[in-house]
């Protein structure tokens, strides 16, 4: 009571009926809110924001319900030194993996990126990423997709003024499946001032679609929708009895056996000949 609740509601494909609904109050009783949602191939739902912890400020909230909203199956939350942490978006991979990505308040570099790569139970984190903008001032994300490939693609703003002015640029960070960085895009706006990417999404494994707004020269904001492409990674076949654990432009190739109990290989080194 007395403050702002998460509430979450499903409703019938017509949206003329409400089928189920649950809040969920955070430890305050003060404001907690839901940013993003998904559902798993189980039917489970995963809601992603903050509550309000006290001594802590606010942090990020994670909670897996079933699929008629009845019991949670399953939560996390993110603290990075008792300041602000909120979480903006989530969505799944093909195995059921959570990814979330959201801002916390470190330091001396404003707000930063976070990405987060969780089990499907929630109950272990397998892999995270921060991202500081050029100019070590407020940057956030504002939304996550996954494409055909089960890599990350990120999208939100960074703030590129290293001084107390503005100079907010669109930023779309492409991220492999073990979240390290493949490709990224950034638009700034012809003025030079507040431009804020507010969703993507995805087609097949290189096309993504941004839309935002950015600032004009005569002082007001306008609506725009971009396409940027990245192209395709895939890595080498794997060699016999191997398969692949990891890969990425900026990593060697990381290997694991493709049969129980044999022994882990921590590296795998390719050669190519050339016979004349």
């Amino acid at each position: 009571t007395g403050g702002m609740n998460w509430e979450v509601q499903i409703y019938d494909p017509n949206l003329t009926i409400l089928l189920s609904s649950t809040s969920y109050n955070g430890p305050s009783g003060t404001a907690d809110s839901a940013n993003g949602v998904a559902i798993g191939k189980d039917g489970s739902i995963y809601v992603a924001g903050f509550e309000t912890v006290p001594g802590q400020l606010e942090n990020w909230k994670i909670i897996r319900y079933d699929p008629a909203l009845s019991a949670a199956l399953g939560s996390t939350s993110y603290d990075l030194g008792g300041n602000l942490d909120r979480a903006v978006a989530v969505s799944l991979d093909r195995n059921g993996n959570v990814y979330v990505a959201g801002y916390s308040l470190a330091g001396g570099s404003g707000y930063d990126w976070r990405i987060r790569k969780y089990d499907p139970t929630l109950n272990v984190l397998l892999a995270s990423t921060v991202y500081n903008g050029p100019g070590s001032q407020d940057d956030s994300p504002t939304s996550l997709a996954i494409d055909q490939d089960d890599n990350v693609v990120v999208g939100g703003y960074e703030d590129a003024d290293p001084g107390a002015g503005f100079d907010r640029n669109w930023r779309v960070n492409k991220y492999d499946n073990a979240l390290n960085l493949l490709a990224s895009g950034v638009h700034a706006g012809v003025k030079g001032d507040i431009d804020e990417l507010n969703a993507v999404a995805v087609r097949g494994s290189g096309s993504v679609y941004a839309a935002g707004m950015e600032s004009v020269r005569d002082g007001s904001n306008e609506s725009v929708v971009a396409r940027f492409e990245f192209a395709a990674f895939s890595p080498p076949a794997a060699p016999s009895g191997l398969t692949v654990a990891a890969f990425g432009p900026s990593i060697g190739l990381q290997w694991t056996p493709s049969t129980a109990g044999a022994r882990a290989i921590q590296g795998y080194k390719i050669y190519r000949q050339t016979w004349t």
